[in-house]
């Protein structure tokens, strides 16, 4: 049970890591070209959310149920996970004063740490 836990967590990191390399590009890009630091994370979470739902249910998690079946649920874990993000940027640019790509990189490694979990538990348990 352990060992199947850590493989998954393994693969969701590698796949989170590329995953996350791409939504930050996207992020910087946006950032690059004069859009705000909000709309900027939203345009690359919403890229990130659906290249995620698509790896890790396939690589990850391995899961052959019906997929129209997980996104609601997974678009829910995404939403409470990318509102505990923006709180996170919200506070590093606001309270904190850090400049937007440390407050990005900071909010972005948050998301990552609370959607495992919550994926986990929530979208792709085991029966």
């Amino acid at each position: 049970m352990i060992k199947k836990y850590l493989v998954q967590f393994n693969r969701y990191i590698l796949l989170g890591i590329t995953n996350t390399m791409l939504t930050f590009l996207i992020i910087f890009l946006m950032l690059s070209s004069g859009k705000s630091d909000y709309f900027s994370n939203f345009i690359g979470f919403s890229f990130g959310m659906i290249v995620s739902f698509l790896l890790h249910s396939k690589f990850t998690f391995k899961d052959t149920s019906n997929p129209q079946k997980k996104f609601p649920m997974y678009l829910l874990i995404v939403a409470l996970s990318y509102l505990m993000n923006l709180s996170i940027l919200y506070l590093c640019l606001n309270y904190y004063s850090l400049a937007s790509i440390p407050s990005q990189f900071f909010s972005l490694s948050f998301y990552v740490l609370v959607n495992f979990s919550l994926l986990k538990l929530f979208v792709f348990k085991e029966n």
